[in-house]
């Protein structure tokens, strides 16, 4: 089971990696209209994007910053409701995020402000 959410993640982060690069300045600002940071996008997008949950530990290398710097951010996101965390079946030392439907939500908001400028 760990191995197969492993996979996923890894295919999840590669694609979520490829669209990050092709940000620009100009998509920053439109983020900022629809109230949505990189890093939320991207957690929001990656947690929303496996049924069982996202490695706390995956999400911080596909973002490249510590996982003590992730949680405080998730723990920011479940205040709001954004997110869930809970521990896995599998290994109790492991921690899942999940997107609640506020969270998917927001996910959806920021990616509509990044397909309106894409068609500009």
């Amino acid at each position: 089971m760990q191995k197969d959410v492993s996979e996923k993640t890894r295919k999840v982060l590669e694609v979520l990696t490829q669209e990050q690069k092709k940000l620009t300045i100009t998509n920053l600002s439109l983020l900022a209209t629809a109230k949505c940071d990189l890093t939320e996008l991207y957690i929001l997008m990656t947690a929303g994007a496996t049924e069982d949950g996202m490695n706390v530990k995956d999400l911080s290398v596909g973002l490249g910053i510590s996982t003590s710097a992730v949680s405080v951010r998730l723990s920011k996101y479940m205040k709001v409701g954004l997110i869930t965390i809970t521990q896995s079946r599998d290994d109790r030392r492991v921690n899942l995020v999940q997107t609640t439907a506020a969270g998917d939500e927001k996910a959806a908001e920021g990616m509509r402000a990044l397909a309106y400028y894409e068609k500009l």
